[in-house]
């Protein structure tokens, strides 16, 4: 067996980003036969640090696809609105039937104003707003994810 490599702890806590932690003390590999064996030497406090780590970034990915989902389909619906708008501006249907087809199929016109529930999800618009690379007043961003904006503001000051 030929060791390849050696590797003792700050090296791969800088790739995980979170230099606090020392994950491994060391890890080796060597190569035998054409394949490569890594050994990790920690203990279990490492390993359940890393979980913890490994957890919130999966919890904060999911909820960045929530969010950016949630944006489409108010997009959507804010379409679907817009459209059924013009059709009555241009006398294509009545007052009553523009009544009825909101009435009768809400979620497609009308978006539901939720509240900021974890103090977190701040962090993440934050994310995915900045990767859209545009200004947004609070107002806009609360459009965009169907959040309360005066809530939204709220909670933007908090963690200021």
């Amino acid at each position: 067996m030929n060791d390849i490599l050696t590797y003792n702890d700050s090296v791969l806590d800088e790739m995980i980003n979170d230099s606090s932690a020392s994950f491994f003390e060391r890890f080796t590999g060597s190569t035998e036969d054409k394949s490569i064996t890594i050994t990790l030497h920690t203990d279990a406090s490492k390993i359940e640090s890393m979980r913890r780590i490994f957890d919130d970034y999966t919890l904060f990915q999911n909820k960045k696809d929530d969010f950016c989902i949630k944006a489409i389909q108010n997009l959507i619906i804010k379409n679907n609105f817009l459209e059924l708008s013009l059709e009555l501006s241009e006398d294509q249907i009545t007052e009553d039937d523009y009544t009825k087809e909101i009435e009768n199929n809400p979620h497609k016109y009308i978006i539901d104003i939720e509240y900021v529930q974890d103090p977190n999800d701040i962090r993440v618009i934050n994310e995915i707003v900045k990767k859209i690379g545009l200004e947004f007043s609070v107002d806009e961003v609360a459009e965009i994810f169907s959040l309360d904006s005066l809530d939204l503001e709220n909670k933007v000051a908090q963690i200021k």
